[in-house]
């Protein structure tokens, strides 16, 4: 969370990619593996591991599938951050005529690097990271930039490649993953630990709170990436003191949408348990999602 403080950009993106044959579903394993040795041996590649174990490890504490490594997508990842690199900027976007263009957009990227899939993401976060336990915090400070972690955490998405410097992370989705019309999933997720206590809007690009400073830790729950649901009210409780936390105002309660985002008002007490209740609507059912977490130090 200290790198959102000082001004971390990270930016998130999806696209739908024109990619000739969707091809059967890959088999993924059930817990984060090595990367395979295409992954490569250079600088940064430890920390790609811990970038990709982590996210796998959160996708399978809150019941989603890990994802596969994927050579292709983590290929174009690899041209995109050394495209970044060498031309001292950070975007998804590249230049043609530029050093190390490959091709426009990250969806264009993978298809030229071999993915056949229908559907890429593309989150990108700066910094120097060269360690297993760089690349685990970062990923940690991707996922508590709300965005962010909508892509990250996506249902449908199969395959996931990372490449560095900076860590630049391709995921997508090979087949028709079937996604249950009526699941919803939350983050913090519950029974996690050492949650960040606040959340600076500025520090994700596009901004999601542009005249708001600081926040607490971002609440949210989200279905498949084609489903949508109603959210009419949220409740987050302190459950140290029994009293409920104040929330920003959330226009959104009583829309269709495909996920929500819920700010604290005000930082979060730090080694404190809370708990926060979403009652909902989704493919005709009345729900009610509840996460119980724990905060950290910061």
């Amino acid at each position: 969370m200290e790198q959102l403080k000082i001004g971390l950009l990270v930016m998130v993106h999806m696209a739908l990619v024109a990619c000739g044959g969707g091809g059967g579903g890959q088999v993924v394993n059930s817990t984060p593996a090595a990367l395979p040795a295409s992954a490569g041996t250079g600088a940064g590649t430890t920390a790609i591991q811990g970038h990709f174990d982590r996210l796998n490890e959160v996708r399978q504490a809150m019941g989603l599938n890990p994802l596969a490594w994927s050579d292709s997508l983590a290929a174009a990842a690899q041209g995109h951050a050394d495209f970044q690199r060498v031309n001292q900027l950070q975007a998804h976007g590249q230049v043609p005529g530029m050093q190390g263009f490959t091709a426009t957009g990250y969806g264009d990227r993978a298809r030229l690097a071999g993915f056949t899939g229908s559907l890429v993401g593309e989150v990108i976060v700066g910094g120097n990271a060269q360690t297993a336990a760089d690349g685990s915090a970062l990923m940690d400070a991707l996922l508590t930039a709300p965005g962010h972690r909508f892509v990250l955490l996506g249902m449908e998405f199969t395959d996931a490649g990372i490449g560095a410097l900076p860590l630049t992370t391709n995921v997508g989705q090979r087949g028709t993953p079937w996604v249950a019309p009526d699941r919803v999933v939350a983050y913090p997720y519950n029974g996690q630990t050492g949650v960040p206590t606040a959340f600076a809007p500025a520090s994700e690009s596009p901004n999601p709170l542009p005249d708001v400073a600081l926040t607490g830790m971002p609440l949210s729950v989200h279905a498949g990436m084609f489903a949508s649901f109603v959210a009419n009210s949220i409740q987050l409780t302190n459950n140290r003191t029994g009293a409920d936390v104040a929330l920003l105002p959330a226009e959104t309660l009583g829309q269709n949408r495909g996920a929500f985002v819920f700010f604290p008002r005000e930082r979060l007490e730090a080694g404190t348990s809370y708990t926060f209740r979403v009652d909902l609507v989704i493919a005709g059912k009345t729900r009610t999602v509840t996460s119980t977490f724990t905060t950290g130090s910061n």
